[in-house]
């Protein structure tokens, strides 16, 4: 029944849609209805204490003879409100760019709150000065004219209230509504109460009693209609499930009635795609851990694990490495860029390529043609590379959200032990998100907003335009570090070109204003920051003795799968990366076998003469698939993993095994996969996983998941 509603692959059919928006409609309408027969009762409970209907009755009314001094104040308040109101806005568009200017960040941000503040109080009492000065005049229109007031209730609503919000909030709300998160939901009720207002004012004088008794006789009937079809079409297909939680307009419904629905409270609903297959038992939900053989499927995947077969284990190093003669232990630059993608780059393919210097140094450095990340999400990609951790076998801890357990090991805690100096450069998103991994480096230096481009970026941990700034200190930790005897080891992590794109003038203008050529734009400037940091190594006689390694934390989508940005799947575009790593001794080539970013760790202790250090690695040394192809396994499996991040992603929780060859992607809550024939179909369109089930390597991969969920991810889901 379910595919004959979502109406087949992709995106769920109109059909899907109007059963999803009238059912989640419902199930919304009614705790917001509930809500506001609540604040209605309380308001008419207080407009009776202060006798409100008496005062609007003598502010708005129309005979000539009655008092006219409520009328003439209420007149000339909202004329002095509405010429104060513009003003207020007018101070502001002048002075907030002011602002952007102010090089301390947390000075600038007091001074706004100050300036906002003095505005706002300049306003009212302006305004009531305003008003006093105006009542002459107002009173002396009275008298002659009569002040113009519509006699309907609807058409003073619709002036007063509905033309102002519809002129400027729905537009607000598109503009904005990734900056304010999940307070947009508190602007789109306004609207939704805006509109109930206007249809209840023409509406009303219809509805006798008679009629209202029939309404909430017939409403519950609706709702839960509405709610039974919208929880089947959702619990059918997942693209009608994630395209409800997705779409702004059910979103918030969904949320809620998942929410509502949740009986156990183990965080998952048993109805609306929810995916908890025990309405009443908080042990077993999609986060839990499945047991095998003991006859209970706790992870509600469908059936009770088996006890999985050993993954077999991969050759570590290549052991044959030999560093260049009169060098000692090499110094080590690990650079991390947020969200480029490796058709992106020269080195990918670009045909217009925006990384020229990225393709300089390339030509003689290993470059990896089949590179992809573990996630697609910054918070578990970069843990995963810094400790050669699959992110599905990794312990991780939870505060507000996850980092890496006390038991895994990075490679600032591994080359601090060795004698190395450690240094991390990198934007606030590693104070606020990453404290475990910030605490293991001797040297840390965090950037905060400094420009104009930056103050005027989205709000958060990203504060993009920074990569010159970085790079500036990068090179100044490098220069102290220098002057040591002792090796040096630096994490730079560069957070642009994460979204929103923005303007940095250099190679902007050539690619142009589109979403994906001011994407382009972006990776240019990091590539022009990226080649003031290579050519110094080089003009400083150091990048002969350095392992130099570049990479992206993960790829970025433009509408391959429907989605934009990142952090949510394991397609190609979200995983596959650069990765070029410039290892002294070793002549620059193309490695085109598949590889993991969590193969860089071990690399790096490889080329460091440090391969007894082997705890809990996930990954081989890249040296093996670019000088001995013949020991690299040719059919590898590379994972991924991402979880939900945030209430207002709902739960999701996708892996995926990923070989030369094929691609499987498990969407574990709902128990669906995806299987891709990547040699015929690379962009991942078709998905032929009904086509192949008794395809030996698709039992493979799936065999292989399973193996592998050993870490305590599942647990980690909705972090805030």
């Amino acid at each position: 029944m379910s595919s004959v509603i979502v109406g087949g692959e992709g995106a769920p059919g109109l059909g899907s849609r109007l059963v999803l928006g009238v059912g989640l409609g419902a199930c919304g309408g009614l705790a917001l209805g509930l809500a506001q027969a609540v604040a209605w009762s309380l308001l008419g409970a207080l407009s009776d204490y202060l006798e409100l209907d008496a005062w609007a009755q003598r502010v708005n009314d129309r005979d000539r003879s009655a008092p006219r001094a409520p009328v003439v104040e209420l007149r000339a308040g909202l004329v002095a409100a509405s010429v104060m109101l513009v003003v207020f806005g007018a101070a502001a568009w002048v002075l907030m760019p002011s602002l952007f200017h102010i090089a301390n960040p947390a000075f600038a941000r007091s001074f706004a709150v100050l300036l906002f503040v003095g505005l706002g109080g300049g306003a009212l009492v302006g305004g009531f000065v305003l008003a006093r000065l105006l009542r002459p005049l107002v009173a002396r229109i009275d008298e002659r004219l009569g002040l113009p007031w519509p006699a309907s209730p609807a058409l003073r609503y619709a002036l007063f209230v509905v033309v102002p919000v519809a002129a400027l909030l729905p537009a607000y709300l598109v503009i904005n509504a990734v900056e304010l998160g999940t307070f947009a939901l508190f602007f789109w009720i306004l609207v939704v109460l805006v509109g109930e207002g206007l249809v209840g004012l023409v509406c009303l004088p219809w509805l006798v009693e008679g009629e209202r008794r029939l309404s909430l006789a017939v409403a519950p009937v609706l709702v839960l209609v509405g709610a039974g079809a919208a929880s089947l079409v959702m619990n059918g297909s997942e693209d009608a499930s994630r395209w409800a939680r997705e779409h702004r307009a059910l979103g918030p419904s969904a949320a809620l009635t998942s929410k509502a629905t949740d009986f156990d409270r183990d965080g998952f609903s048993s109805m609306f795609g929810g995916g908890d297959c025990a309405a009443f038992d908080a042990s077993i939900s999609p986060k839990a851990q499945d047991i095998p053989g003991n006859g209970i499927d706790e992870d509600c995947s469908g059936e009770d694990a088996s006890k999985a077969a050993a993954v077999e284990a991969l050759e570590l190093f290549y052991g044959e490495y030999e560093a260049p003669e009169g060098q000692g232990r090499p110094n080590v630059l690990f650079v991390i860029v947020d969200a480029i993608r490796f058709d992106t780059t020269g080195i990918g393919g670009a045909a217009d390529s925006p990384t020229p210097y990225l393709d300089e140094a390339a030509e003689d450095s290993l470059v990896f043609t089949q590179a992809y990340s573990q996630s697609s999400a910054t918070i578990l990609s970069i843990p995963s590379m810094l400790s050669g951790r699959d992110p599905s076998m990794a312990e991780w801890a939870r505060s507000s959200r996850i980092d890496l357990g006390d038991s895994e090991q990075t490679l600032g805690k591994r080359l601090d032990a060795l004698g190395y100096q450690t240094g991390l450069v990198a934007v606030s998103y590693f104070n606020r998100h990453m404290k475990r991994i910030l605490a293991e480096f001797e040297f840390t230096s965090v950037l905060e907003a400094a420009s104009e481009e930056e103050m005027a970026a989205p709000a958060g941990a990203y504060v993009t335009g920074q990569a010159g700034a970085l790079v500036v200190e990068s090179i100044r930790y490098i220069e102290r570090a220098a002057a040591s005897k002792d090796p040096w080891f630096l994490t730079l992590y560069v957070v642009d070109p994460h979204s929103e794109y923005l303007e940095h003038g250099f190679g902007h203008g050539r690619f142009g204003d589109e979403p994906k050529q001011r994407y382009a734009g972006e990776i240019s400037n990091v590539d022009a920051s990226m080649g003031s940091l290579i050519h110094y190594l080089k003009h400083s006689g150091q990048w002969d003795n350095t392992i130099f390694v570049f990479l992206a934390d993960h790829g970025e989508e433009f509408g391959e799968h429907g989605g934009v940005k990142h952090a949510q799947t394991c397609y190609v575009e979200s995983v596959h990366v650069p990765l070029i790593v410039h290892v002294p001794g070793i002549e620059g080539r193309r490695v085109d076998a598949p590889v993991g970013l969590l193969d860089v760790a071990p690399t790096i202790l490889e080329v460091i003469g440090n391969t007894d250090d082997a705890r809990k690695l996930d990954g081989q040394s890249l040296l093996l698939p670019a000088l001995a192809p013949q020991r690299a396994p040719e059919d590898r499996v590379i994972p991924c993993s991402v979880i939900s991040q945030r209430p207002t992603q709902g739960n999701f929780f996708r892996r995926a095994a990923r070989t030369e060859d094929g691609v499987l992607i498990h969407n574990v809550i709902a128990g669906h996969y995806e299987y891709y024939d990547r040699s015929a179909d690379p962009g991942e369109q078709t998905d032929i996983h009904a086509k192949s089930e008794a395809d030996p390597e698709l039992e493979r991969l799936q065999g292989w998941l399973s193996s592998t969920l050993s870490g305590n991810l599942p647990s980690n889901l909705l972090t805030d």
